[in-house]
C-alpha cells in the first residue's frame, strides 16, 4: 500500500503538506471569495472529527454511575 511505504518518512510530509497549504491559502488570496467557503468547509470537518472521537452513547446515562455519590459508599475499582 502506498500510506505503508510513506509512513517513515514524516518531514517529507510535514513539507509536503505545507507546501500544498501554502498553494491552497494562494488560491484563497488570488480569488478574495474562497476564504469564506474554506473556512465553512474547515469547520465542517472539525465537527465530523469530534464527532467521530465523541462516544456514541453515555455509559453513566445507560448503566448508571459508577462512581460512589456518598461519602460513606464504597468504591471498588476492579
Amino acid at each position: 500500500m502506498f500510506y505503508d511505504r510513506i509512513t517513515p518518512f514524516v518531514l517529507e510530509r510535514w513539507i509536503a503538506f505545507q507546501i500544498v497549504l501554502t498553494c491552497f491559502l494562494f488560491k484563497c488570496y488570488l480569488k478574495q471569495g474562497f476564504a469564506v467557503i474554506a473556512y465553512v468547509l474547515g469547520l465542517f470537518y472539525l465537527n465530523n472529527i469530534m464527532l467521530y472521537l465523541s462516544p456514541a452513547e453515555d455509559d453513566a446515562e445507560l448503566y448508571g454511575s459508577e462512581l460512589p455519590t456518598r461519602e460513606n459508599d464504597e468504591y471498588k475499582g476492579f
